[in-house]
């Protein structure tokens, strides 16, 4: 078999180069965020669990899109060490700042709290949905294995008024080592019915 020599000025830029079977060289993702997984919910429960191996990365990111609770209440968040089997901590939530139309803004920071505040009162319209953005590390500390996370959402507000158009931003950090091996997401109010939650790992290089 004869041999060509590829003269690079020639390549094609916008074509991927054949593999050796003929093939698109295809699955080289250079993206810095890792798809870990997506949690649908379809239909009426108490709440969502999601757990993985936080060895995997340090850093991650939670997108929460259209989660509806059936009842007005707070949704909220808390972290497990069990995989969310029954340990759940109650240390150290409660740092969150709501807003909404009309200019005023509530804080939510004085005490802690069972859970990690994310909306407060969420309204149970059809058309009141939560969406969130939550960026986190479980290597928070002094090199221990603790959650702190920081987030901002759009959701709408059913208790004042004018706020029904509303947005929270906040910072929680879980002061409990190893309890970052799962996150429960639920509403105060009673079941959640419809969203969708999907998990990224972060590349730190």
């Amino acid at each position: 078999m004869s041999q060509r020599t590829l003269d690079p000025r020639m390549l094609d830029t916008g074509t991927a180069l054949p593999a050796m079977s003929g093939a698109a060289l295809t699955g080289i993702d250079a993206s810095d965020f890792v798809f870990i997984s997506k949690t649908t919910i379809s239909s009426s429960v108490s709440a969502s669990v999601v757990n993985f191996d936080q060895t995997a990365y340090s850093n991650w990111v939670i997108w929460i899109r259209d989660l509806h609770a059936v009842s007005n209440g707070d949704i909220r968040i808390r972290w497990s060490n069990d995989n969310g089997s029954s340990s759940w901590t109650n240390q150290n939530y409660g740092y969150a700042l709501n807003g909404g139309r009309d200019g005023s803004n509530a804080d939510y920071g004085m005490s802690p709290e069972a859970y990690g505040l994310l909306a407060d009162d969420s309204w149970n319209n059809a058309g009141a949905k939560t969406n969130a953005t939550i960026n986190l590390t479980t290597k928070a500390g002094d090199n221990q294995d603790e959650v702190c996370m920081w987030w901002s959402a759009g959701y709408t507000d059913s208790a004042y008024g004018s706020k029904a158009q509303s947005y929270t931003a906040g910072a929680i950090h879980v002061v409990a080592p190893g309890y970052n091996t799962a996150f429960e997401i639920s509403s105060e109010g009673g079941n959640i019915d419809e969203g969708t939650i999907t998990l990224y790992g972060l590349k730190e290089s």
